[in-house]
């Protein structure tokens, strides 16, 4: 396994627990405001681990969201959601760093998901 194989790895690992912070955020019963917080370490560890620009930009949308909305609700967390979909998707068919107009056209869709959900 190559160094680039690992990092990848890595990436899809916090992705992975990213996906699971989501759902406890949709727990009715869960601490709303910790989950968050978790949230935004884990994408804080994201955007340290990830060599891809494209996947520190997403990071950095998603914690802005979380940011401007420290006690997130359904609206929130479906935004937030949507950012780790395009995090796997990124690191799944490895389309970070391709420099194609996908990962622009993405990322400003994420880009203006960020601003509504900060409203």
């Amino acid at each position: 396994m190559t160094a680039a194989d690992r990092r990848d790895a890595s990436v899809l690992r916090v992705v992975g627990e990213l996906r699971g912070l989501l759902d406890r955020l949709h727990d009715p019963v869960s601490n709303r405001r910790r989950e968050a917080d978790d949230i935004r370490t884990a994408l804080q560890i994201l955007c340290r681990v990830s060599e891809h620009e494209a996947i520190r930009k997403i990071c950095a949308l998603a914690s802005r969201i979380i940011e401007s909305n420290p006690d997130p609700d359904d609206r929130i967390r479906r935004a937030l959601k949507a950012h780790v979909d395009a995090l796997e998707i990124f690191s799944t068919f490895d389309l970070a760093g391709d420099g194609a107009s996908l990962d622009s056209k993405m990322i400003d869709g994420l880009e203006n998901l960020a601003k509504a959900a900060a409203r």
